[in-house]
């Protein structure tokens, strides 16, 4: 004894409904793949955000070292600005590893 044609008809009409809700949504606008490229945008943010904020507490650590170590004032003065004391000498060797 076969179906009848109308039950098979709404059978083939469910299979396709319930194929294209399901690729909809995994491929769809809010679907899975989405869902996991925005988790992956959302570590690589939290990644980013995790490193300025240790950026911000060394900028925050050497501001207090400015504001209040002299001896570390003196040190970067020394070190970036090149300022020397006037009873020192600077004597400056040629970089070797530029040699033929």
């Amino acid at each position: 004894m076969s179906s009848p044609r109308w039950l098979k008809f709404w059978a083939m009409v469910n299979g396709a409904l319930v194929v294209g809700l399901v690729g909809a949504a995994i491929f769809g606008k809010d679907g899975v793949v989405q869902h996991e490229k925005l988790n992956d945008d959302l570590l690589h943010t939290r990644e980013i955000n995790a490193d300025l904020e240790r950026q911000n507490a060394q900028l925050r650590r050497e501001i207090r070292s400015l504001a209040t170590d002299d001896e570390y004032v003196e040190n970067v003065i020394r070190d970036e600005l090149g300022w020397v004391r006037p009873d020192e000498l600077i004597i400056l060797f040629p970089d070797s590893t530029n040699k033929p």
